[in-house]
């Protein structure tokens, strides 16, 4: 057993999972040289400014560094492979010591059982004794018990007949007596609903007089409000009518004293507009006396014109010149296209008045 232990400590190896370390059996013992690089092929000595014999004893001395560091490691896998075997051989008692235990557990256990079970079977038995007794002394009993009740039934019985032919009475007495009650109950009921007719008859005469006389002073101070109404309307379309023909007047006053002003203002800039065309007509008739005449130019790009072109040049002079006596149309143009539309706007609230007249008219003819 020992050596199967062995065995599987041999195989054992350690495996990095992430963050963790975790125990691995493999099939083939692990090898006992350390699994690191050869350093003679990947390592580099710093050797530097050394001399042959300088560099030899570097290399012995890393060498005896990686032969004692493979003997430390090898003594450190020998002393946790030993502690390991020592745990190994401590679960193996420990289990056989709980698997003991538990034997004797179960032994007692049993043991206990077996008598809990002959205890509880003789407990039965007394009972069941018992009970059968119970049993026999109950029937007895019952069956004295079940002829003093006969007897007391039969007894019962009669006197419940007896009972129940004075209670036949005493409910017939008791409808008669309620029927000959409800008669005189209904005719009090009757004579009382007729005399409520007639009062409620009479009061609704009242009631309808007085709705009546109510409807009547309702529709005349309606009509009274109404009258009211209509006459404070008419007073206010005639203010507003005034207002809109003073306001009218006052637009034509303005415009009749506006219009003169107007006149003056373009005559005066007409008369302006010709002493500036004036002065330089004369300015360019001067300067045409006393220029030296140029030699014109008469071919390619500078040929003469055609008439076409002219006459086109011309239009576009003429246009201008009309551009600019327009600007003076268009203000009044302006100013007459904004009393127009005032006159409109005058027009269609007027249109709405006489709608709204209309309309409180035909309700008041329908009330």
């Amino acid at each position: 057993m020992p050596r199967r232990f062995h065995w599987i400590s041999e195989r054992l190896a350690i495996l990095t999972v992430g963050k963790d370390r975790q125990l691995k059996l493999n099939p083939e013992p692990t090898q006992e040289v350390p699994e690191l690089p050869i350093y003679e092929t990947v390592r580099k000595i710093p050797t530097g400014r050394m001399d042959l014999k300088e560099r030899q004893r570097l290399r012995e001395q890393m060498d005896m560094l990686d032969i004692k560091r493979n003997e430390n490691i090898h003594k450190r896998k020998q002393e946790s492979r030993q502690r390991f075997l020592q745990h190994v051989f401590w679960l193996k008692e420990e289990a056989e010591r709980m698997k003991r235990e538990h034997h004797e557990k179960l032994e007692a256990e049993r043991t206990r059982r077996v008598a809990m079970k002959e205890e509880l079977e003789r407990r039965n038995k007394e009972a069941s004794r018992l009970e059968k007794e119970r049993q026999r002394q109950r029937r007895i009993a019952v069956e004295a018990m079940e002829e003093r009740v006969e007897e007391r039934d039969a007894e019962d019985y009669r006197q419940l007949r007896a009972r129940w032919k004075m209670r036949d009475a005493e409910r017939a007495k008791a409808i008669q007596e309620a029927l000959e009650r409800k008669d005189k109950d209904l005719a009090e009921i009757r004579a009382k609903r007729l005399q409520e007719r007639k009062h409620d008859e009479e009061i609704m005469r009242k009631r309808e007089g007085a709705w009546s006389l109510r409807e009547d002073r309702i529709k005349r101070k309606s009509q009274a409000w109404l009258k009211g109404v209509l006459e404070v309307k008419a007073e206010r379309l005639r203010m507003a009518k005034m207002m809109q023909e003073r306001n009218q007047e006052y637009l034509n006053f303005l415009h009749s004293r506006r219009q003169p002003i107007f006149e003056a203002q373009l005559k005066h800039m007409e008369e302006r507009k010709q002493a500036a065309e004036a002065i330089a007509q004369s300015t360019a008739a001067y300067h045409e006396k006393r220029a030296v005449p140029k030699k014109v130019k008469k071919k390619g790009k500078n040929a003469p014109k055609d008439e076409f072109s002219k006459d086109k040049r011309a239009s576009r002079k003429e246009g201008a010149q009309e551009g600019g006596k327009s600007d003076t149309d268009k203000l009044l143009d302006a100013v007459e296209a904004k009393m127009r539309a005032e006159m409109e706007e005058q027009q269609r609230r007027a249109k709405f008045e006489r709608l709204r007249d209309k309309r409180i008219k035909e309700l008041a003819e329908a009330r």
